[in-house]
């Protein structure tokens, strides 16, 4: 691969995604200066973005080294990415990354593959937004097996999005980018999800680089919505 952006900035980690996966999706705002990039082949998530157009700082935290590599681990593959849909409990009775009868040792985790391995399906993209879809079906340790569809949409949001959302007006000279994501499961199976069968939390995660200001994330109602500036 020849990259000859700076390392650090958008364009760089735009690039080398695309050179190592098969498929990227870009939201970016009126202006090119908020940029998203998402990946269908890592379950939709937001690799990473900039407030600043292709030569800003990439705010996502991406593992080249794991995304170069020929083969994938066979537990966990944290190839990184600023946002991304995750599922629940990892350990105890209701877990869904140990096999019944396991010990709860680390050398028996197993990260599903629905959230790690399996890419999802685009089902409609455009400038400022992208909804992927995938279905599953995960087992959990006392053996209650789930059916389900996965949602995952993505936002880019607007100066006047934002400003409504925190109730503030922002300055002029603040440059920033924002999105909102909304994960929803749905059961497709014939029993209903009780709390005695331990129904699958859902929620997110993010894997962001150190920086001298961190950004922030802002929550609001009833979607996270994060926002860098």
């Amino acid at each position: 691969m020849t990259n000859n952006s700076v390392k650090g900035t958008y364009a760089y980690d735009k690039a080398f995604l695309q050179a190592h996966t098969a498929h990227t999706i870009e939201l970016l705002s009126p202006d090119s200066s908020s940029k998203l990039l998402l990946s269908p082949d890592y379950q939709g998530r937001v690799m990473t973005s900039t407030a600043t157009g292709d030569t800003g700082a990439s705010f996502g935290w991406m593992n080249y080294n794991l995304i170069a590599a020929k083969e994938k681990k066979k537990q966990f593959n944290p190839v990184g990415g600023e946002e991304r849909f995750w599922l629940g409990p990892e350990g105890g009775q209701y877990s869904l990354y140990f096999k019944a009868g396991d010990s709860f040792n680390i050398a028996h985790w197993q990260v599903p593959p629905i959230i790690d391995t399996v890419s999802y399906n685009v089902a409609a993209s455009g400038a400022d937004h992208a909804i992927f879809t995938q279905k599953a079906e995960i087992t959990n340790y006392i053996g209650t097996t789930f059916n389900l569809d996965i949602e995952r949409s993505i936002h880019l949001l607007t100066k006047q999005d934002l400003e409504n959302k925190l109730q503030t007006t922002i300055p002029i000279n603040i440059h920033f980018v924002a999105f909102e994501t909304q994960n929803t499961i749905t059961n497709t199976g014939q029993q209903d999800w009780t709390q005695e069968k331990a129904c699958s939390p859902s929620g997110s995660s993010a894997c962001l680089p150190p920086r001298p200001k961190p950004p922030s994330s802002s929550p609001s109602t009833p979607y996270p919505t994060h926002v860098h500036t």
